[in-house]
């Protein structure tokens, strides 16, 4: 069985969404299926620094990528996503799976079996890219509305009601731990309590609270583990007089289970505002975080915010400790309990761990997805 997957993501780059699709494409890969993933033929990072792309991401080889051209010019998007569907129909694809509007729409117009994945609302969209949705939604063919949270099918619920029945919800996943994972003895080999933060350092992800937390916690070290060179700078910059404070910046995604094994507790700090890359929406109400996955295939204890989408996963007490997201004193207390009780730290970490076993590896996500599609062939 043929599957193309129309995504939008440079690859590679350092965001969420390219490790998303490269996981899930190797996760679809491994069932059987002739996979292939389209992206604009543009990257975020030095393609000089990157000579093997699947090792970058830490994936198999098991399906192939095809660069499509992503021009210069006004409507760039439009074309890319008429010419992917191009290629889908070119190879003869038995199945679509689009995080691309405008592939999707491409791809039903020319009758082949799509499903779309959204991850946001379309709120942030271009007036053609809104309307196009609204024909994907309406269009009797296509398979699924694949959402990533119970926050996000509700919103599409209401603003569309008739395509609840073709929503397929699916969170976002990570891979088990695996056994022959590097410790960062850095790190590791510090006797000081380790707190440890990975993702992205843009406003709404948590450095708000980790500056407040970190002064407040001199008995402990905060690692921070991602974002960019800009974002870097700007916040050792104004952090500067921190000494328990550390930013390691931007790693390859395959080396981050060995830093988040390093650490005793991990932080998902996301305030209740989280601007999208657009900007309108607030993607806080139904986001999905890599990293909270990643977090409990580590067994690590976790602090998270208090969201209504968190606790779509996680359980205050179960197998995380919940906080206000806007007041640093909750936290502070969450670890000063956390570095006293270590059997609280394992039990937490512990339950996460099997919990994410149970739903949340890209394995079980893509059998799920499959199952749903194929169902809907039949």
């Amino acid at each position: 069985m043929k599957l193309i997957y129309i995504s939008s993501s440079r690859i590679p780059s350092l965001t969420a969404n390219s490790i998303h699709v490269m996981k899930m494409c190797q996760a679809l890969g491994r069932m059987s299926l002739k996979v292939t993933l389209l992206a604009p033929d543009k990257c975020l990072l030095p393609s000089e620094e990157i000579k093997d792309v699947f090792s970058y991401y830490g994936v198999e080889k098991n399906f192939k990528i095809v660069k499509l051209p992503w021009y210069p010019i006004k409507g760039r998007a439009y074309i890319y996503g008429y010419i992917a569907a191009k290629y889908s129909q070119k190879v003869n694809a038995d199945l679509v799976l689009s995080r691309n509007i405008f592939g999707a729409y491409f791809a039903l117009k020319r009758k082949i079996v799509t499903a779309l994945e959204m991850h946001q609302s379309y709120e942030d969209g271009t007036v053609i890219a809104r309307y196009l949705l609204r024909e994907v939604l309406n269009h009797d063919d296509l398979s699924k509305l694949i959402l990533i949270t119970n926050s996000l099918a509700s919103y599409f619920s209401s603003e569309v009601p008739h395509i609840s029945e073709k929503i397929l919800i699916a969170p976002d996943a990570a891979d088990p731990l695996s056994e022959n994972y590097k410790q960062i003895n850095s790190i590791k080999i510090n006797t000081r309590f380790k707190v440890g933060y990975v993702g992205h350092l843009y406003k709404g992800k948590g450095m708000e609270i980790i500056s407040m937390l970190a002064p407040m916690c001199p008995w402990a070290d905060f690692h921070v583990v991602g974002g960019t060179k800009k974002e870097n700078s700007y916040w050792s910059n104004r952090l500067s007089d921190l000494p328990n404070l550390i930013f390691h910046g931007h790693i390859p995604h395959k080396e981050v289970s060995s830093y988040i094994q390093a650490f005793d507790v991990v932080l998902l700090p996301n305030q209740s505002i989280i601007a999208s890359s657009g900007g309108k929406s607030n993607i806080s109400k139904w986001t999905s975080p890599l990293k909270l996955f990643e977090y409990m295939a580590a067994g690590k204890a976790i602090i998270a915010s208090n969201l209504p989408v968190l606790k779509e996963v996680i359980q205050h007490g179960r197998n995380a400790l919940l906080c206000s997201p806007t007041e640093p004193e909750e936290w502070k207390k969450a670890l000063e309990l956390l570095k006293n009780q270590p059997e609280l730290r394992k039990s937490l970490g512990k339950c996460a761990q099997e919990l994410f076993l149970e739903k949340f590896t890209w394995d079980k996500r893509a059998e799920l997805l499959v199952n749903e599609l194929l169902a809907d062939r039949d």
